[in-house]
């Protein structure tokens, strides 16, 4: 996922220098619209937060996983956005590996998922406009628990409360508005439920999105 940042961030760059320098403010009344609709896809990596119990080690993978979805974009005022933004994600393979033993469980799941955003956008410069945003979404998990974590006393959670934040760009193009977007999400429950799980121990989805959305 690093090895994906920097590409993209020079593409931030290059294409905010090219709309530094245009003359031509395109969608000039788009921002005023009370409502609109768009849709985005994304890939994703996601893991574990470092678990507090020392004989459970986490099992980071490389690879990633897809979102796709549909955007409703309601305006609050000039600079304030409410978003509402469902879809589903396919996440990469994650594990880890219980103590006493040497083979990691590892195991990928597919969500649908409902965040509810703000976005604070800052004036329009041109045709760009960066923004952040922040919220919580709900994700239900429609993965059954895999053969391996069963054997091993685990089940999956099915519901799930993330918090998602982020930063991106707005460019305003000719006949549509593209924002690129970094996201990162941190759930805030357990994916995984066990008799055996230890208390203070934390298996607790996290994750980073490389996000395009088209309105």
């Amino acid at each position: 996922m690093k090895n994906l940042l920097f590409p993209l961030l020079v593409f931030f760059v290059i294409i905010s220098a090219k709309g530094q320098f245009n003359r031509v403010e395109y969608l000039q009344n788009f921002d005023k619209k009370t409502f609109h609709w768009g849709y985005y896809i994304s890939i994703n990596q996601t893991g574990f937060k470092n678990v507090s119990d020392e004989k459970y080690v986490g099992s980071p993978t490389n690879s990633l996983g897809f979102n796709v979805g549909l955007v409703g974009d309601l305006r609050l005022n000039k600079n304030i956005n409410l978003r509402l933004e469902p879809g589903m994600f396919s996440s990469a393979e994650k594990g880890f590996t219980p103590s006493g033993s040497t083979e990691a469980l590892t195991w990928n799941s597919t969500y649908f998922h409902l965040p509810l955003l703000l976005k604070f956008s800052t004036d329009r410069l041109k045709n760009y406009r960066p923004f952040v945003l922040a919220g919580i979404s709900f994700d239900y998990n429609f993965k059954n628990t895999p053969e391996n974590l069963t054997n091993a006393g685990y089940s999956i959670e099915k519901n799930q409360f993330m918090l998602e934040y982020g930063i991106g760009v707005d460019f305003y193009l000719h006949y549509f508005k593209f924002s690129p977007s970094i996201r990162g999400i941190y759930s805030l429950t357990d994916e995984l439920s066990s008799p055996s799980i230890e208390s203070g121990m934390q298996l607790q989805t996290r994750g980073i999105f490389l996000s395009l959305c088209f309105e």
